[in-house]
């Protein structure tokens, strides 16, 4: 195998495949990145077996081939070699790599291309989702927060997606907190897939987010496809029941307030610094014209701050997690925002106070 092709690309491109390799596999091959060269293009391949990676650049291909090698070596040589046009050159399982025309290069020792597993590709279908990269990285902005990070609960330790008469939905939930977002298109009906939360946090970095580009999302079998021009990214979905999300939503508030976005993120942020607990736990008590922020520690102190609201109803207290609640509104663009909630043992709802794309719930503590 022997090609020669632009350093930037290539770069970019090993790059994009790191995010997939597993370097703690028992599979040395699934920390490699697998190049093929044909026709004139370099094809990129990463796997760790759930989710996979294909990245193809333009290349001038001398010698057609195949080879594995360990992607964060070749990136990290990549990487120190001079700008311009890079050369590879393998032989058998060992590879040569230099800039055209400089006297640095490295040689490295790969592994067989049919070591390598093989990498599932889409086909042509009509049940498919059509969006942009910058739409789909700004839902995913708004609900990958309340994804849970534990691993050992698959339904909530993955992304909800799901289209609807009013668009593209996305929900995520751990069982404390929950985020919805919803597009606002009118996409392909009757899709709903469950995507693990390593996909989402690869899909969230290999978005350009100052490149939009069309990107096409379809499922064959327990395959989910994201299709990009340049690369093509695909996850095992999650093949389990989804929480019944909708009934943690309540249907109805006893008390709701309008207050400017960014004050209450200043003040919550403030009065937090008080809290001794692990739970960051904040009083929020609503008065007449006015919401008072309150944290107390018996070790550090107490906090307290009041914002300034359009609340006429009668006093009442309820405690949330601050950092729960900042993640809630800092998913949110618009300046004002409507805070909604019952009695102390009720949930909240967050939402922006002129749209209705975004909804976060906020369970309550005791403080």
């Amino acid at each position: 195998m022997k090609f020669t092709t632009k350093k930037s690309g290539l770069l970019t491109a090993i790059s994009r495949c790191l995010s997939v390799t597993d370097a703690k596999s028992t599979m040395p091959v699934l920390s490699n990145v697998h190049l093929e060269a044909r026709g004139e293009t370099l094809a990129l391949s990463a796997t760790d077996i759930y989710r996979a990676i294909t990245v193809k650049i333009e290349a001038k291909i001398d010698s057609p081939g195949e080879l594995c090698l360990s992607a964060r070596d070749l990136y990290e040589r990549v990487k120190l070699l001079p700008d311009g046009e890079i050369a590879l050159s393998a032989e058998g399982t060992k590879a040569t790599l230099k800039t055209v025309g400089s006297t640095r290069r490295f040689t490295m020792h790969g592994i067989p291309s049919d070591e390598f597993p093989s990498i599932p590709e889409p086909k042509r279908t009509d049940a498919q989702l059509e969006t942009s990269t910058i739409k789909l990285a700004n839902l995913f902005s708004g609900v990958h927060h309340a994804i849970s990070t534990d691993t050992t609960r698959l339904t909530l330790n993955s992304l909800l997606v799901e289209s609807t008469p009013y668009g593209l939905r996305l929900v995520g939930t751990d069982g404390h907190r929950l985020s919805t977002v919803v597009s606002g298109e009118e996409p392909i009906g009757g899709n709903q897939w469950l995507v693990p939360l390593a996909a989402v946090n690869d899909l969230r970095k290999l978005f350009d987010a100052k490149n939009d580009q069309a990107v096409t999302l379809k499922q064959e079998g327990p395959m989910l496809f994201v299709e990009l021009p340049e690369f093509t990214f695909s996850t095992k979905l999650i093949d389990a029941q989804f929480p019944p999300w909708r009934q943690i939503v309540p249907s109805a508030s006893e008390r709701s307030v309008t207050v400017d976005r960014e004050a209450l993120i200043n003040s919550l942020r403030a009065v937090a610094v008080s809290s001794g607990l692990k739970t960051g736990a904040v009083k929020f008590t609503f008065r007449k014209g006015t919401l008072l922020l309150q944290a107390e520690s018996p070790e550090t102190g107490d906090g307290f701050d009041e914002i300034a609201t359009d609340y006429q109803g009668e006093t009442a207290e309820v405690g949330f997690n601050a950092k729960y609640m900042l993640d809630a509104l800092g998913a949110i663009s618009s300046p004002q925002i409507t805070l909604s909630t019952s009695n102390e043992l009720d949930p909240a709802v967050v939402r922006a106070a002129d749209s209705d794309s975004f909804l976060a719930v906020v369970m309550p503590l005791r403080v």
